[in-house]
């Protein structure tokens, strides 16, 4: 579904909006199918018991009462908030500020979900390995971005290098 977005918009500028809600509509179906064919059945009945006896024993609820889940919790909405709107900000800014032209925009946008396929991979390492760095980190390195594309939004080709950067960082906030 990274890439849909702006396949989909490529659709949209070049053939009809109607063209492009067929092709998304037609990915998701296909991506619906594969899950159904390929993930394999849950059965509850074979579920261990530790669930059971994390419940019974009140484990759990000293484990809601942790003040690290809650702010760990709050942290993780909060970057996922920023990640979210500001994506659904960001074509915009890059059309009338930038003045990316319908097709730069789309090729900006696929870039930026190829990119952050690299921001998966990178995730996935430094989460397994060093998790407390990674997670301190990101939250400067997406402030980091955020200014440099405010402050230089005039050179399509500068701001195409700083998409390509942010789209990593957005896969590596996706992991997180």
């Amino acid at each position: 579904m990274v890439l849909s977005t702006p396949i989909t918009a490529i659709i949209a500028s070049h053939i009809s909006y109607q063209a492009a809600m067929v092709f998304f509509t037609l990915v998701s179906a296909v991506a619906l199918i594969l899950n159904i064919i390929f993930l394999p059945k849950y059965n509850g009945a074979n579920s261990s018991n530790k669930s059971k006896k994390i419940a019974e024993n009140g484990s759990m609820k000293s484990i809601l009462l942790k003040r690290a889940l809650w702010i760990s919790g709050l942290g993780t909405i909060a970057i996922g908030a920023s990640l979210f709107s500001v994506y659904g900000y960001v074509p915009d800014y890059l059309g009338n500020v930038s003045h990316f032209s319908t097709n730069q925009l789309s090729f900006a946008l696929f870039f930026f979900g190829l990119a952050s396929l690299i921001g998966n991979l990178i995730a996935g390492s430094y989460l397994s390995s060093k998790p407390k760095q990674l997670i301190r980190i990101y939250p400067i390195l997406l402030i980091f971005v955020y200014a440099v594309m405010l402050m230089i939004n005039t050179n399509v080709s500068i701001m195409l290098v700083i998409v390509l950067v942010w789209g990593i960082i957005y896969g590596i906030g996706n992991n997180i």
